[in-house]
């Protein structure tokens, strides 16, 4: 999954304080306050794990397309092939098995990437003494295991209890598909190495329009997330969240929403509350050509005037940004920065109208 990103905000350069006289320029003893969430062209939805994505970082895929499928009737050998391919890269599933007959047999699968075989499962399963529950059961070559139950229901679907252990941790997975194979249900997902458990929970819904909704609840070192993620059936989406620093007072600390196209492109803002009631407006701008463009207001608390600040970056497809930042004096002149910010986010300002923020 994406992990919420919760850190305080990025201060600089230290402005310093003036005398509480009104005649002299007042300003805040904060530097330049930048939005402290990286912009995301899109959010996907989190899926299950499977013995075919399991092992390796690859692209996301969604367009699976069977390529061979084969049965043999006396011996019960079955043999197929999934592949999909995205960002240039490749991806095949390769199983192959032997049904006995009577609802039990083995089979393995195969995850190719590039035609390199990245891991192998072997499962065995069986069939239910009154025929309506399959249990599978496998292990993988770099550790992995796997146990599950699909039990038959009236309308063509199944009930589904699944757990798999990972090398990231263990998924627990209950819940239901239905005839066309539309999962509703809750996963939660336990890494070892982390204090907390579960580390999020995912309650997947359907929508009316035939899309589906997550709802995740998540939590880590020194932060908690809400949100809910809408993904219709014509490819738009509309996410909402909620993230909290918990080493601060108030919460949360995050507060946004957005929405986007079939194609990517979309819009939407975030607010972050400080503990002394200071409050950053973010807006973000994307669009199809892989740009964001981001804006923001910053009204201190400290300060009488209602905007203290007020920015704005233009990000390109490879998350470089170039922008500026403006800081307003109260009975003072405003003073505008140039923000430069590279590939791997660090961000510098510089070029200042007047003075050096």
């Amino acid at each position: 999954m994406t992990r919420p990103i919760y850190s305080l905000t990025l201060v600089l350069v230290a402005l310093g304080l003036a005398a509480c006289d009104s005649a002299v320029p007042q300003a805040s003893d904060r530097g330049a306050v930048l939005p402290s969430i990286a912009p995301r062209s899109q959010i996907g939805a989190l899926a299950a794990p499977a013995a075919d994505e399991a092992a390796a970082e690859v692209p996301a895929c969604e367009d699976w397309v069977e390529t061979e499928n084969t049965w043999d009737g006396v011996t019960g050998a079955f043999h197929s092939v999934w592949q999909c391919e995205s960002e240039g890269v490749l991806q095949r599933s390769i199983t192959d098995g032997i049904d006995n007959g009577d609802g039990s047999g083995t089979f393995t699968r195969i995850f190719e990437v590039d035609g390199v075989a990245v891991e192998t499962w072997s499962f065995e399963y069986h069939l239910s003494e009154d025929g309506l529950t399959q249990f599978y059961t496998a292990t993988s070559d770099t550790g992995g295991t796997y146990e599950g139950a699909y039990t038959a229901t009236d309308d063509g679907g199944s009930t589904v209890h699944e757990v798999w252990t990972l090398a990231e941790g263990t998924y627990l997975i209950d819940g239901a598909y239905d005839a066309a194979g539309n999962f509703t249900g809750t996963t939660r997902f336990d890494d070892p190495a982390t204090e907390a458990s579960p580390d999020y929970v995912v309650e997947n819904s359907m929508l009316d329009d035939g899309g589906f909704r997550q709802e995740v609840d998540s939590q880590g070192d020194g932060f908690t997330s809400h949100y809910i993620a809408d993904f219709t059936a014509d490819g738009t989406t509309h996410y909402t969240f909620e993230t909290d620093d918990t080493s601060s007072a108030v919460d949360p600390d995050f507060v946004g929403t957005y929405d986007w196209d079939a194609s990517g492109v979309g819009s939407g803002s975030y607010t972050q509350s400080f503990d002394d009631g200071s409050l950053l407006t973010v807006t973000d701008t994307f669009a199809a050509d892989g740009s964001t463009d981001e804006s923001w207001t910053f009204d201190d608390a400290s300060t009488e005037q209602p905007l203290d600040q007020e920015g704005n970056v233009h990000y390109a497809a490879d998350g470089t940004g170039e922008g500026t930042i403006t800081t307003h004096v109260v009975g003072g002149d405003a003073e505008t920065c140039q923000i430069h910010i590279d590939a791997d986010g660090n961000t510098s300002v510089d070029n200042c109208s007047s003075g050096t923020l």
